[in-house]
């Protein structure tokens, strides 16, 4: 009921959005919108319960996993109830997009995905903002890159 819900409200913004001119196919656009919403809900709901939620994972699973990676996927996978597959899938584009990454783009993600702002990611990794920005940028990309993968 969630997923449809946010399927019609992202379906009347992306018929309000859609740029023909543009040559993408209104699939691709609306599909791109509604991963970008749930990544988007996931990160607030991340924000607002601060660590709040996470389930017990196996040993195994935690000691490959960083904590961030371990956060991300759970809080998505506990708050959309997905299916199975589905995740099984959002886990392997996730894998491939974080093997992606270089090591800054990786620290600014996980940063970013804390909720620090560019301000302060500078700072803990000795950068200039100018950097992290670019960094998050690349990261957005290959972000987009890795869900028009599927």
């Amino acid at each position: 009921e969630d997923y449809y819900q946010e399927g019609q409200i992202i379906m009347l913004e992306a018929i309000d959005m859609y740029d023909p001119a543009k040559q993408h196919r209104f699939s691709g656009f609306f599909k791109l919108l509604y991963k970008n919403r749930i990544i988007n809900l996931c990160r607030a709901d991340q924000a607002y319960k601060r660590g709040g939620g996470v389930r017990e994972l196996s040993l195994e699973y935690q000691s490959n996993k960083s904590q961030s990676e371990i956060n991300l996927l759970d809080q998505i996978e506990n708050h959309y109830h997905i299916s199975a597959q589905d995740m099984i899938e959002l886990k392997e584009v996730h894998n491939l997009f974080i093997d992606s990454l270089s090591s800054l783009e990786r620290k600014v993600f996980f940063n970013y995905q804390k909720g620090d702002s560019v301000r302060e990611i500078a700072k803990q990794l000795v950068i200039s903002e100018t950097q992290v920005q670019s960094a998050y940028d690349r990261c957005r990309k290959k972000l987009k890159d890795s869900f028009s993968l599927e």
